[in-house]
């Protein structure tokens, strides 16, 4: 849905929406997420239905829309030409995440003017995977990074990834945030 997200544009809602129905939904062994549950999918856009079918034009015609998987009504779409869509990203935030990092110290004297201190530290102590969306960078490298899912989240996988998904809006493909351990010794003499 590149001209809906492209540029100043926004989407058109033209259905009903509960911008706080979101939460990340990652079934137990499954390579994907989704956070809108797969409430979601894509579908043509309406406005492909007003395209000329002179030199196969018709065909050519690439707009999606979002539409509720289990009725079929169309929720999102593409703004008319000439027009701007109402529903501005800021509407919808991204899911809570969380994360607990820990350090340990010791310090030991081992004589007089000579310690020798031992340290711990731990990033993500509960191991918890942050959902996440990966990105292409610069040189065509696949970047994964937990926060804001890769910049991929601001409004619909809602962002430019909500349509650009080959799967369902709402489309998670990673989870990052592993346990990580950094062990430290510091001799003071």
């Amino acid at each position: 849905m590149n001209s809906l997200w492209g540029g100043n544009g926004l989407p058109d809602l033209v259905g009903e929406f509960d911008p706080k129905s979101g939460h990340v939904t990652w079934e137990h062994g499954e390579r994907y997420g989704n956070y809108f549950n797969n409430m979601y999918e894509l579908v043509p856009d309406p406005q492909c239905a007003n395209v000329t079918s002179l030199q196969g034009l018709a065909n050519q015609c690439t707009l999606q829309a979002a539409a509720r998987a289990d009725t079929g009504e169309i929720v999102f779409q593409n703004p008319q030409p000439g027009t701007r869509g109402n529903f501005h990203p800021g509407v919808i935030t991204t899911p809570l995440t969380w994360n607990t990092d820990m350090a340990l110290t010791k310090e030991i004297r081992v004589m007089e003017g000579t310690r020798i201190q031992l340290r711990i530290d731990a990033t993500n102590v509960f191991n918890h995977p942050l959902p996440s969306r990966g990105t292409f960078g610069s040189q065509g490298s696949r970047v994964v990074a937990p926060g804001d899912f890769s910049g991929n989240f601001t409004m619909m996988s809602l962002g430019p990834a909500f349509f650009f998904a080959p799967n369902a809006p709402g489309y998670l493909d990673s989870k990052v945030g592993a346990c990580t351990f950094q062990a430290k010794i510091r001799i003071d003499f």
